[in-house]
């Protein structure tokens, strides 16, 4: 069973406030220390053994996936990207219409912004994408990592602990930080988050 961990990008440059989602934003100029922070981490965790790695193509998972694999390829995938908030991208969250959010906040699993997708349609793609990237795995891996954000780590984490989809968002996910779980098509777990 392969080990899969579960990598949230580092800060964005974004001003506090603003739904960003799928809108390829830069990164803080905090990127070097933090990316440092978390390959540390990393390293004190997975051994020499060879790992795949797998990215969001959003600039802000993809440059955390360079280097935490040292620069080597790291294969990209469409589905692990952030939600697609569709209009409301990089708008205040202060400046949305006030009776749509709140709907939309009360059912985020099946509502979904204007032109965006809903959480459960996150769901489903980010489970494809790791079922998928498990499968690609070549001979005599056992390690899979998977540079995204937080809301694909929230998806994968809530799928394998079964819990119900409007809970996910009680779990924590900093920015850099690795969860774990243990990958089995009929029973997974999860070894650890949030660190």
């Amino acid at each position: 069973m392969p080990t899969v961990y579960l990598i949230r990008h580092t800060k964005p440059d974004v001003p506090k406030g603003i739904c960003y989602g799928q809108s390829d934003v830069p990164l803080a100029t905090s990127f070097l220390e933090e990316s440092d922070r978390t390959l540390a981490i990393f390293r004190s965790l997975v051994s020499t053994d060879p790992v795949k790695f797998v990215s969001s193509p959003l600039q802000r998972s993809l440059r955390l996936a360079q280097v935490l694999s040292g620069w080597q390829e790291v294969q990209t995938d469409e589905r692990l990207k952030e939600m697609n908030f569709g209009a409301w991208e990089m708008q205040a969250w202060g400046a949305i219409d006030e009776f749509m959010l709140n709907a939309w906040m009360r059912d985020f699993v099946s509502l979904a912004p204007p032109d965006g997708e809903t959480f459960q349609a996150l769901v489903r793609r980010s489970v494809q994408a790791l079922e998928d990237a498990v499968a690609d795995l070549p001979e005599g891996y056992e390690n899979l990592c998977l540079v995204a954000h937080a809301g694909i780590v929230r998806a994968l984490l809530a799928h394998v602990l079964e819990i119900p989809l409007p809970k996910a968002f009680s779990l924590e996910i900093d920015y850099g930080s690795i969860s774990a779980i243990r990958y089995d098509a009929l029973y997974s777990s999860v070894l650890f988050m949030n660190r």
